[in-house]
């Protein structure tokens, strides 16, 4: 099965930015500049991991991401912000289940080593569904 990533920013330089650096990965990618839009798409895609920008208007990062925990409770979530994350927020990240905070501007090479991490873990969570 070939990991598939679906990244949300309201920004298109942003998303067509990680498009560039994951040409050349194993993984497919799927950008989006609207949360509204990507879950419409989610079904289709069916992506192990989801990583979300913060601020986005219409729908923050985190109400995007406790959405597709409620919808795709197996996908491994993960928010991308510019801004530090106030502790009052920090129950919501803990609520939608995001694994994994990280900033912009982010350094290339840890990106795609949290998102490896981030599949790796997917895979762990199925194995270990399959053999419990």
């Amino acid at each position: 099965m070939k990991h598939k990533i679906v990244f949300v920013d309201d920004d298109p330089k942003v998303v067509k930015a990680l498009k560039r650096l994951f040409t050349k990965e194993s993984f497919e990618y799927y950008g989006f500049n609207s949360p509204r839009q990507a879950l419409e798409q989610m079904n289709k895609i069916s992506p192990q991991v989801v990583l979300s920008d913060q601020q986005m208007p219409g729908m923050e990062g985190i109400r995007f991401l406790e959405e597709v925990q409620e919808r795709w409770p197996n996908t491994i979530r993960m928010i991308l912000t510019g801004f530090l994350i106030p502790d009052s927020v920090q129950g919501a990240i803990s609520r939608a289940g995001i694994l994994k905070v990280l900033n912009k501007p982010w350094n290339d090479l840890q990106l795609l080593q949290q998102i490896h991490i981030a599949f790796h873990y997917f895979d762990l969570q199925r194995f270990t569904e399959i053999w419990l």
